[in-house]
């Protein structure tokens, strides 16, 4: 499994990825309302599903099939084909909460598909009014408690009156490194930011993680950045409990940073709305 690694696999069938590439781009005008009703676009989702299921079996079965696709372009598909199913399943409640963020209500078959090649995802709804024109999300990075660095901000232009998506997927590549994908769906369009983290570098540390949300799942959008969602790490070797981030904190990390000062690590997913673009 190696190949798994190097980013690069196999898949059974050739032309697999010339069959996913048609699928979704179907899959994308059925969506956008170009072609059949929102019933026909969850079909073909779950062809494409079905068909990456197929291929990463016979990966794991025989490792050695006709046609290539890099592990990137697999997960990438994988990931927007399920959240592209959410956004069809949720398209009729447009309008509504408007300028409200929230965490996404996953079905049982779209939370397998994300755990099957990410050991960490989070996805929130969003709908904005006509106000709101732009998006950013980040990753801002904590070490015991002190702010070390900001990670992959990716900013993106919004559709007016639409409902769209926020995920962040986090895939470890070993127990001292992760890899991380960002994703904006609006308006029929994607924009992704992909970037690897290392963690503190001590080969005899043992770290566990915990990881979530805030308790209230609404947030009203307004011209303050956002904490989304957090993961926390922590040297085992050194003791001590691991408890979960509070409210408060999600509401003024800067006025309760006590709450991450006995994390080796502390990662919060932010995102803000803009009124204008920054080129505006």
């Amino acid at each position: 499994m190696n190949g798994w690694m190097d980013g690069c696999i196999l898949l059974s069938k050739k032309g697999a990825e010339k069959d996913f590439k048609i699928e979704w781009n179907a899959t994308r005008n059925l969506i956008a309302g170009k072609s059949l009703p929102i019933r026909g676009a969850i079909k073909s989702i779950n062809r494409l599903l079905l068909e990456v299921r197929a291929s990463v079996w016979a990966v794991l079965k025989t490792g050695q099939e006709e046609g290539a696709l890099t592990v990137k372009k697999l997960l990438s598909f994988l990931t927007v084909a399920v959240l592209a199913l959410s956004l069809a399943a949720c398209s009729s409640n447009v309008g509504k909460n408007s300028n409200t963020i929230y965490e996404a209500q996953l079905t049982d078959r779209e939370k397998m598909f994300l755990s099957i090649v990410n050991n960490k995802y989070f996805v929130f709804d969003f709908n904005v009014d006509e106000n709101y024109k732009w998006v950013e999300i980040w990753v801002d990075r904590y070490e015991f408690g002190e702010k070390a660095s900001v990670r992959s901000k990716l900013g993106t232009g919004l559709a007016m009156n639409e409902k769209g998506m926020l995920v962040i997927t986090v895939n470890d590549a070993d127990r001292m490194k992760s890899n991380w994908t960002i994703t904006v769906e609006s308006g029929g369009g994607t924009s992704t930011g992909r970037f690897a983290e290392e963690y503190i570098a001590d080969e005899d540390a043992s770290f566990s993680s915990v990881s979530g949300t805030r308790s209230s799942k609404s947030i009203s959008i307004d011209d303050y950045e956002i904490v989304l969602a957090g993961i926390c790490y922590k040297n085992q070797n050194a003791g001590s409990s691991m408890g979960f981030l509070t409210d408060e904190f999600f509401n003024d990390p800067d006025r309760n940073l006590r709450e991450i000062e006995n994390y080796d690590l502390v990662y919060l997913v932010k995102c803000k709305f803009y009124r204008n673009s920054p080129s505006q």
